[in-house]
């Protein structure tokens, strides 16, 4: 999937995976055609997707800083000559999307959309949570957006309910300590 990554690379990379102890979290952007096969009939897998025009902005972005290539391209020629035809660094879009979404329906795959889990942060944290077998205390969801919001303050008003705000920042700075 990584154009430019030596066989040798791609080796190791699978060699480290299996040294490390279990239970392991692994990010990848391989497609699971790149993956030991019949992962997601052994591990549970996370698999998230972000919309068309996002990930093609960001690619871009991520690509004109990258030293290991020259991209002198604006975005319109890149978006149409480049991300369209999965000439990316880590491969096509399309490519990673339909190998993620021909799995959707196994039992360990856990397929969502990046817009949909920004939504509602509180719930897509439990969703993930309870995909890998942990529950979790409603302080350590707190926690946990609290490191995904800038104003921590907007986030307790809108996801409790019978605190106030006075309380949470007790909770909250509590929490930070743990972190």
């Amino acid at each position: 999937m990584l154009r430019h990554d030596s066989p040798e690379v791609i080796d190791n990379f699978f060699k480290n995976l299996d040294r490390l102890a279990s239970p392991r979290v692994i990010k990848t952007h391989y497609t699971f055609e790149l993956l030991p096969e019949g992962l997601v009939n052994t591990c549970r897998v996370v698999f998230v997707c972000r919309n068309l025009k996002d990930v093609t902005v960001s690619y871009f972005h991520h690509e004109t800083l990258l030293k290991t290539h020259d991209l002198a391209v604006g975005f319109e020629s890149y978006a149409r000559n480049i991300f369209r035809h999965g000439l990316c660094t880590h491969g096509g879009y399309f490519e990673m999307l339909e190998s993620g979404w021909r799995r959707r329906d196994k039992k360990n795959l856990l397929f969502l959309w990046y817009e949909e889990m920004k939504q509602d942060q509180a719930a897509a944290i439990r969703q993930i949570a309870a995909h890998l077998g942990a529950n979790l205390a409603p302080e350590v969801v707190l926690g946990i957006l609290y490191n995904f919001k800038r104003d921590w303050r907007l986030t307790l008003k809108k996801h409790l309910t019978n605190i106030d705000v006075t309380q949470a920042v007790d909770v909250v700075q509590k929490i930070q300590k743990q972190f």
